[in-house]
């Protein structure tokens, strides 16, 4: 605790005051309240060694007119100047600092709390896992975990995918000793080998990349196929049953939705049914069919399958029996008129405007 210091005017003046009082506090920075006007802001801990280390003294509503820095109570440097700076940081740095500050033209002065600085030797290697850790699926939710052990908050996550490059994705830490990478809907892109590393406070010093881990995305469908029944050329008023199917990989099986749709238009829209029926087959019918199955966010269509109606044989016999029936009274009516032709001694191009009297004659021979 600092000790208590005193106005120009003799009244004793209690403060509260912040440590460290950053412009910007991170996650994991270490903050001290304490009693007095002179303050000692450090980083984060611990500081790994190599990395810089800068120390700054202030006096809470008043400029400091010099400024002392101790370490285990030695002094380091004396003067105007309110930061200690070590360019690279050594194991020999640790130890216990304070400042001590004058102001008001060396009128007052006052110690800080003392800080702990600890300096880490080794890099640290975060440890990365994953969720789920078996098998996974198009539209599965996937989070990747990365915790730095031994660390005491502060660190910021990088991470990294089939190349230790450049970052994909960075994130604060929500709880200052993990972070985690969160795929809401794995698609077939994501699979890949993952890494992950941790920056340190305002450092620019990193930890090592954590052993990589695999993300392997299973097809939630390996196909999709719409069949018809009897087959996909029917007879004219004929039922017709049109079937999708999917090969799920995943079990339990996922609730599906189909839906089939008939030259671009669906036909059927359903969670309970993949069966399209038609109990009497019209032209309206034929067309250009194709089923998708939707799941998870993931969707995937059949192939297109073109359904032709086949005339009937009853109805063709009928068309048939008419067409017949129409020829014979042609040709019977043609041979009637050219004997009549040849018995009036006529050639048939000066009795074609004859017509009745073709039945009188018939009936005047007989």
């Amino acid at each position: 605790m600092a000790r208590s210091q005193k106005r120009k005017e003799g009244h004793p003046q209690a403060v509260l005051t912040l440590q460290p009082a950053w412009a910007q506090i991170f996650i994991g920075e270490t903050v001290t309240l304490s009693y007095g006007l002179v303050l000692l802001q450090t980083p984060p801990q611990p500081v790994f060694e190599g990395d810089s280390l800068t120390l700054r003294c202030r006096v809470w509503s008043y400029k400091a007119t010099r400024v002392a820095f101790y370490k285990d109570n030695e002094e380091l440097q004396s003067r105007a100047d309110t930061e200690l700076n070590v360019a690279r940081v050594s194991k020999s740095d640790e130890g216990f600092y304070k400042c001590r500050a004058e102001w008001w033209d060396f009128t007052y002065s006052g110690d800080s709390a003392e800080v702990q600085v600890t300096v880490r030797v080794d890099t640290p290697k975060p440890a990365l896992t994953r969720e789920p850790a078996g098998e996974i699926f198009e539209g599965d939710t996937v989070t990747l975990s990365c915790v730095v052990e031994g660390g005491s908050g502060g660190w910021r996550y990088l991470w990294y995918k089939d190349r230790q490059g450049a970052p994909v994705y960075q994130t604060d830490s929500s709880s200052g000793t993990g972070a985690g990478y969160t795929i809401s809907a794995a698609a077939l892109s994501h699979s890949g080998e993952y890494w992950c590393g941790a920056g340190w406070g305002r450092n620019t010093s990193y930890s090592q990349y954590s052993h990589p881990i695999w993300v392997n995305v299973t097809a939630l469908f390996s196909r999709v196929t719409l069949t018809a029944s009897p087959g996909a050329t029917v007879k004219e008023g004929e039922a017709l049953n049109l079937t999708c199917e999917a090969a799920v990989n995943k079990t339990p099986r996922p609730e599906l939705h189909y839906t089939i749709v008939r030259d671009g238009e669906p036909v059927t829209n359903s969670t309970d049914s993949a069966l399209y029926s038609i109990a009497s087959t019209e032209k309206s019918h034929t067309g250009s069919y194709t089923c998708a199955v939707e799941s998870q966010g993931v969707k995937k269509s059949s192939q297109e399958l073109h359904i032709e109606l086949q005339t009937s044989w009853h109805s063709a016999v009928a068309i048939g029996y008419r067409v017949s029936f129409t020829l014979i009274h042609f040709i019977v009516f043609t041979l009637l008129l050219l004997q009549y032709c040849r018995i009036q001694g006529e050639t048939p191009s000066q009795c074609t405007h004859f017509t009745w009297p073709v039945t009188a004659h018939m009936q005047a021979s007989s």
